[in-house]
């Protein structure tokens, strides 16, 4: 999951068949992103880990999934990891409510995010990544073979699961 530049992903809600086509381009300070027709997703790829650093977008964007499961996810050689790190509150809040919580991010930055507990688990064929917080779980398995990766969110008992592919720039053309 290097995305390099150039590259194009597909995001499908497994459930619904909706899909989000995503390509990977720099921004003028050379930050690396995921741009759809909903939204940009910024995303810092390491040999160490991968941290997907802001959402800017529709909040109906597959891509925010990305960021609420796999905020930031450490490269290690270790069978299993945790550790905890904050995601922004308002990619799970309705339009309204996330007008209030940016109000809130000003005066209080803290109370704008959720703490979420990551634990990850390494096999010979995929990396998964399952996060608990307050209201929502999500869990990510990356394939390691070419299979695609999902990405799954659970909150009050709804489940929403993302797949994740590399796609041919060639063939997002003819989509386009």
């Amino acid at each position: 999951l290097d995305f390099a530049p150039g590259t194009a992903w597909a995001l499908v809600d497994i459930v619904t068949g909706r899909r989000e086509i995503a390509r990977v381009e720099l921004d003028l300070f050379g930050r690396r992103m995921l741009r759809s027709s909903l939204a940009q997703l910024y995303v810092e790829p390491y040999d160490t880990g991968l941290v997907f650093v802001a959402f800017d977008g529709d909040r109906e964007s597959l891509l925010r999934y990305l960021l609420l499961a796999l905020a930031r996810v450490p490269f290690d050689q270790e069978a299993s990891l945790t550790w905890t790190d904050r995601v922004p509150r308002r990619l799970m809040l309705d339009a309204a409510w996330a007008l209030v919580d940016d109000l809130v991010a000003v005066v209080a930055p803290r109370l704008a995010d959720f703490e979420i507990t990551y634990t990850s688990r390494r096999s010979e064929r995929a990396v998964s990544v399952e996060g608990t917080s307050a209201g929502f779980t999500t869990r990510a398995v990356l394939s390691l073979d070419g299979d695609p990766h999902l990405v799954s969110l659970v909150r009050r008992g709804s489940e929403t699961t993302v797949e994740l592919q590399q796609v041919a720039s060639d063939a997002v053309e003819a989509i386009a």
